[in-house]
């Protein structure tokens, strides 16, 4: 898995930096058995000069954020920052046409699918999608409606109150504003990686309410799903990760970014595109026959907590 790694980001950081001046990797590299270190420097050892490892050693479940907060300032000196899983892939991913789609939209983030997933046996497997906490986020629930399918087709994006955090583009100046209030010291000596990216747009909104905040965009990373959490430890994980979400809750100034997302979660968790529509027409209040606009649904929460009303506005799709 080690090798395989290093190929990956060799390949990932070839695809990005092609296309920018300044381009540098800062990667976060824990690995369980201190003996493999001195393996891991020379089998990396010939990746280019932009390529930065901060090297680990842990068997225990660890908070990913922890390593984000010794870059922070430094995120001041570039125009985005793109936050993503190892596993995520870049190397045949769209990478320009993600950027130019993304438009001046504050943070970015593209669907997901794995090979497994795309696999016509997942698709009929209700219990195989049911334990996936979001399928919004899959690109083959994106065929589900005619509306969906004609966004991924003309690769439209859509403003959204959660952007997972497998894979993520921000403004470089957000992510300095946004990480350096959000990591504590409370939140990144504890193991549980959780609450950010329910913190992330709603953040981005107040941040610059004349940009989209965030938007999802309907292209393709492929997830490789190296599932890295050792199920045996990932109970003391959750209860982790429970304990900062409340904390993140009670916070006068960052729990009402929290309500939000917990609204716009009870609408598409665990549910199909279908499903998600019979929700968001609940609760716009429109019937079966009424067209139907996802980002108006999405945006009747985003400025939920804002002190102006979001005027609706269908999204048109290229002809």
């Amino acid at each position: 898995e080690m090798m395989r790694d290093i190929r990956w980001i060799r390949q990932d950081c070839h695809v990005v930096c092609k296309f920018h001046r300044k381009c540098e990797w800062e990667i976060n590299v824990v690995i369980t058995d201190s003996a493999l270190i001195d393996i891991f420097r020379q089998s990396s050892s010939d990746l280019p000069p932009n390529v930065h490892f901060h090297l680990k050693t842990s068997a225990d479940p660890f908070n990913k954020f922890s390593f984000v907060r010794n870059v922070v300032d430094r995120m001041l000196d570039y125009d985005l920052v793109l936050f993503k899983d190892n596993d995520l892939r870049i190397n045949g991913f769209p990478w320009r046409s993600f950027v130019e789609r993304k438009e001046n939209a504050v943070v970015s983030g593209p669907l997901r699918q794995s090979a497994s997933e795309a696999m016509t046996y997942n698709l009929i497997n209700r219990k195989r999608l049911a334990d996936q906490k979001s399928l919004f986020h899959e690109a083959h629930n994106w065929v589900a409606t005619k509306w969906s399918a004609d966004l991924f087709a003309h690769v439209v994006p859509t403003e959204v109150p959660i952007l997972e955090m497998y894979f993520v583009l921000l403004d470089a100046k957000f992510a300095n504003f946004f990480f350096d209030l959000i990591l504590t010291p409370e939140f990144v000596d504890q193991s549980s990686d959780w609450g950010p990216d329910l913190l992330w747009c709603q953040a981005a909104k107040e941040w610059d309410n004349s940009r989209p905040c965030c938007y999802l965009v309907p292209v393709v990373s492929s997830h490789e799903d190296s599932r890295q959490i050792d199920k045996g430890k990932r109970a003391l994980f959750n209860r982790n990760g429970a304990k900062v979400l409340d904390s993140f809750k009670n916070d006068p100034f960052i729990g009402k970014w929290m309500r939000v997302s917990a609204e716009w979660s009870g609408i598409i968790h665990k549910q199909r595109l279908p499903q998600i529509e019979q929700n968001c027409r609940s609760l716009l209040g429109i019937s079966k026959t009424d067209s139907f606009d996802l980002q108006t649904c999405s945006m009747k929460l985003i400025f939920s907590f804002m002190h102006y009303d979001y005027v609706p506005t269908l999204q048109k799709l290229p002809h």
